[in-house]
């Protein structure tokens, strides 16, 4: 239980920092890229950790598992806030 709640934290400060918590700022490219590897790393292993832990009720199980969807939701906003806008050929 005790690295569910370290997943956790991670997942739940990266959002934040992210903007998925209301954050004011734009998160710079280098922060998301970051998170998006960090993302890919953790993510999958937490889920089935989540998963293979008997000891966990279902309802925190599904928490657990939302908690590393929001991650990719909120990296997915960022990356979308920070890319470039698209260059119009047409005058």
């Amino acid at each position: 239980m005790k690295k569910a709640l370290l997943a956790a934290c991670l997942c739940l400060s990266s959002c934040s920092a992210l903007g998925f918590g209301g954050a004011l700022e734009q998160p710079s490219a280098s922060f998301v890229r970051a998170s998006r590897t960090a993302h890919g790393l953790i993510g999958p292993r937490f889920k089935a950790y989540v998963a293979a832990d008997s000891t966990l009720t279902p309802t925190v199980a599904a928490q657990l598992e939302a908690l590393v969807d929001d991650w990719e939701l909120a990296i997915r906003n960022a990356e979308e806030a920070i890319a470039p806008a698209p260059i119009s050929l047409e005058d």
